[in-house]
C-alpha cells in the first residue's frame, strides 16, 4: 500500500459553506521549505511566537499599554502597573473605568485617558495622579508632540493642549 499525504489545513479562512471549510487554523502558521531542502513534507506548521505566558496579569483585562524609556506600563482591570524585563509587576494606583485606555508620554511623564477622565504618571518620583486642573474639560484621547500633551474633547471635534512640559496642567 502506497503512502499518501494527508492534506492538513494550512490556510486560515472561514467559509459560510461548512463543506468547503470545515477546519480553522488558529495560532499556527505555515513555513514552506526550500525546493532543494529535500524534506519529507513541503510545508511545516509552526506555532506563533509570544504564546508563552510572560507574567501573571491577575484576573483583570488588559485595557492598554505603553512603553516609556524602555519600561512597559500597563492598565490591567482598574490597576496601573509597570512591568520589568523579568515580568515583575509594580502597582502604582488605580485607573477607573472598564473601557480601553489611550496613553502617550514624553521622556518621564505618561498620560492615561479613560474617557472622560485622565491621569498622569511621573516616572521620576513614581507618582500617579488624576488630572484635576479646572481648565481640563475631559478627554477622549491623548498624543504627545513637541513638549505638549494634546487631548481631544469628548464628542466635540475639538482639541486642547497642556502647558509645555507638563502633563497635568492646562
Amino acid at each position: 500500500m502506497a503512502l499518501r499525504p494527508v492534506p492538513f489545513g494550512i490556510m486560515s479562512y472561514q467559509s459560510r459553506a461548512l463543506p468547503q471549510s470545515a477546519q480553522r487554523l488558529v495560532n499556527w502558521y505555515p513555513s514552506v521549505a526550500f525546493p532543494s531542502a529535500q524534506t519529507k513534507t513541503p510545508i511545516q506548521l509552526l506555532p506563533r511566537p509570544g504564546i508563552v505566558e510572560f507574567t501573571d496579569a491577575s484576573d483583570g483585562i488588559v485595557r492598554g499599554w505603553h512603553v516609556m524609556k524602555g519600561v512597559l506600563y500597563v492598565v490591567i482591570g482598574t490597576e496601573f502597573f509597570s512591568c520589568d524585563s523579568s515580568g515583575n509587576l509594580t502597582l502604582y494606583g488605580t485607573i477607573s473605568g472598564s473601557d480601553l485606555v489611550i496613553m502617550d508620554s514624553d521622556d518621564f511623564q505618561l498620560t492615561i485617558v479613560s474617557e472622560p477622565n485622565a491621569w498622569y504618571f511621573n516616572a521620576l518620583n513614581s507618582v500617579l495622579a488624576a488630572i484635576e486642573d479646572p481648565d481640563f474639560p475631559g478627554s477622549s484621547s491623548v498624543s504627545f508632540l513637541d513638549g505638549f500633551f494634546i487631548h481631544t474633547v469628548p464628542d466635540s471635534g475639538e482639541f486642547f493642549v497642556s502647558n509645555v512640559g507638563t502633563a497635568g496642567e492646562f
